[in-house]
């Protein structure tokens, strides 16, 4: 399977992003794929994440990354008439990618905005981008065929929250990501967090957060 290769040896900041991202790929293609050696491709076109091209100014072929994580959700801007507004955002799903180790606790908000996104190649991407002036985009707009398996099923999306420890409800997840008027998904669950410390058991909407 490929694997990232830091851009410039002597830079740690490079060698950690290149670390990083090989960490949390196995996670990825289990969320993405159901299977951690399943290597990460465009789930729209079934294109491999990873190209072989020609660099002219190394002379050689070189390892390039050609797809996008990018939030499902797309609010229509009717004022702007622009690219839609990614509802689920709280930071670039690149800079999660490449930032933070998503199997660890404390992270466990960047790994829930991350089953916000998925997986499309830069062209695909480009398409949905387009689609998204003219009105909302949603979940339920794409082929079923075409989801991320962990919300492709009830039992797929409580395999990954099991995994990971996390307490989410999958009817509500799936309302939301079909709704572009529902809270952004990741600010609700930090914020369910934060009532945690008063209540010894909150529910709101199907998303239940025990002490």
């Amino acid at each position: 399977m490929h694997q990232f290769q830091s851009t410039n040896s002597n830079l740690y900041g490079e060698n950690r992003k290149a670390e990083i991202k090989n960490h949390n790929l196995p996670i990825l293609n289990y969320l993405y794929h159901g299977d951690e050696t399943t290597e990460i491709h465009c789930v729209m076109t079934k294109t491999s994440g990873f190209a072989d091209v020609w660099c002219p100014v190394r002379k050689r072929q070189v390892q390039e990354f050609r797809l996008d994580f990018d939030h499902i959700r797309q609010k229509h801007d009717v004022y702007r008439k622009a690219v839609g507004i990614s509802v689920d955002k709280t930071e670039a799903p690149s800079s999660i990618f490449r930032g933070y180790k998503l199997d660890e606790p404390r992270y466990k908000d960047k790994l829930i905005e991350m089953m916000c996104c998925w997986p499309i190649c830069t062209e695909y991407h480009g398409y949905k981008s387009t689609s998204s002036q003219y009105g909302d985009v949603v979940l339920k707009d794409y082929p079923k065929e075409a989801w991320p398996w962990h919300l492709k099923s009830k039992k797929n999306f409580n395999a990954v929250c099991k995994r990971f420890g996390l307490e989410l409800d999958y009817k509500w997840f799936i309302d939301s990501l079909n709704n572009v008027d529902s809270p952004c998904i990741p600010t609700e669950y930090r914020r369910l967090l934060r009532r945690r410390n008063f209540d010894a058991l909150f529910v709101v909407e199907g998303l239940e957060l025990a002490a």
